[in-house]
């Protein structure tokens, strides 16, 4: 965020006509990271002047007062066809829609969530509801046209397929910003004139789209550019400070969950343990030596190349155990649990007789907890397996 911070500036140095906004699903949902961290997010869009976001899957399952609640200097957020209901009354929870004008162009700005959602959201969020995307965007183009809106601008948490699919019903849609966690690729389409733009996923860039609007309200010249989040883009000292407090608050609470964990832990057994590749190499000696030229042995080097090392939510997955009792904790304490090792998919040493020891019991199940769609999207068992092949 503190990167983000200062390329937003200078965007907006370069064109003052700028307008800033986020399609959603940038929420951590992981443990005790997700709540803090995400609520933190939603708030430094408001300080970095986000003009509007959309919430997607990740932020429903919070509820959207988990965010408005308690950041009342948040963005604004646009939720067209999600309702709450309440009393039997559907209502709905923020903004439907959002007109912005910027020198003489009125731009109209709407969000649509997929109805598949709602199967992974209804359990968690009882009161929300979906309206169908298609019967939406129909009413609120209409809208849009009574109120002399120049550009349509759609916030789109919908499937490839049906992002595609109302693209083409509804050519009047100028420009689509995707926000769910699939890779949406740039593609030129002659079926539809719309600007599509997918910055990506949890951060990884930002994308700037110019274009120049005529007296008609037709868009001529768009041009996008994709602005990653590196190393290079100098950060801002304030909001660094405040990104600091806030891991600061997040590294005390996991480290209480942990204590609490662990003495749970040493009160149900106080044998059971992680013991590190090392000792199984004792015996699985051929199967150890194959798996040190693999790539989770390295796992862990490829966290310190990129600085997240300390990262909670990547530790998870780059270590042996973390945030469970006898497992890894950091570089000085039991670094010899460092990298994806046998206990990772074979489980705890200590229970070698219950493990799951020969390949043929090591499923998918063993995989998809780290490789899932947010890290692994291409994931793919058979070929991610034959890769790491050490017996």
């Amino acid at each position: 965020m503190a990167r983000r911070a200062t390329l937003i500036d200078s965007l907006r140095v370069q064109n003052e006509n700028c307008l800033i906004v986020d399609a959603g699903d940038f929420s951590s949902i992981t443990g005790t990271v997700g709540p803090p961290k995400s609520a933190f997010l939603y708030k430094m869009m408001g300080r970095l002047g986000y003009d509007a976001i959309a919430f997607g899957e990740r932020e429903l399952k919070f509820g959207h007062g988990h965010f408005t609640d308690a950041n009342t200097d948040g963005p604004p957020v646009i939720m067209t066809n999600v309702t709450h209901k309440q009393d039997g009354i559907r209502m709905p929870p923020e903004e439907t829609i959002m007109i912005k004008e910027i020198g003489n162009v009125r731009i109209g700005l709407f969000s649509l969530l997929d109805l598949a959602m709602m199967k992974t959201v209804s359990d968690v969020v009882p009161e929300y509801d979906l309206d169908d995307p298609f019967e939406k965007a129909e009413e609120v183009l209409a809208r849009f046209n009574e109120m002399n809106v120049d550009v349509t601008v759609l916030l789109s948490q919908l499937e490839r397929a049906n992002t595609d699919s109302l693209l083409k019903a509804f050519p009047q849609i100028d420009v689509a910003v995707i926000g769910n966690r699939k890779a949406y690729k740039r593609v030129k389409d002659d079926d539809h004139p719309a600007v599509v733009v997918h910055p990506g996923r949890r951060g990884q860039m930002l994308t700037q789209c110019k274009f120049l609007v005529d007296p008609a309200g037709n868009i001529i010249e768009p041009e996008t550019t994709d602005h990653v989040v590196a190393d290079e883009i100098v950060p801002d000292p304030a909001i660094l400070s405040l990104v600091n407090e806030v891991k600061s608050e997040i590294d005390k609470a996991q480290r209480e969950e942990r204590l609490a964990r662990q003495l749970e832990h040493q009160r149900r057994q106080q044998t059971d343990r992680f013991l590190g590749s090392e000792v199984c190499a004792r015996c699985h000696e051929p199967e150890h030596e194959t798996w040190t030229d693999g790539p989770h042995a390295g796992a862990f080097e490829s966290l310190v190349a990129l600085g997240m090392d300390a990262s909670p939510e990547c530790l998870e997955c780059h270590t042996v155990g973390f945030g469970e009792n006898t497992g890894y904790e950091n570089p000085k304490v039991k670094p010899d649990l460092s990298g994806v090792q046998c206990e990772s998919c074979h489980s705890m040493g200590s229970q070698h007789n219950m493990a799951r020891d020969d390949r043929e019991k090591v499923g998918v199940e063993a995989c998809v907890g780290c490789h899932d769609e947010d890290n692994s999207p291409d994931f793919e068992f058979a070929s991610y397996m034959a890769k790491i092949k050490h017996w």
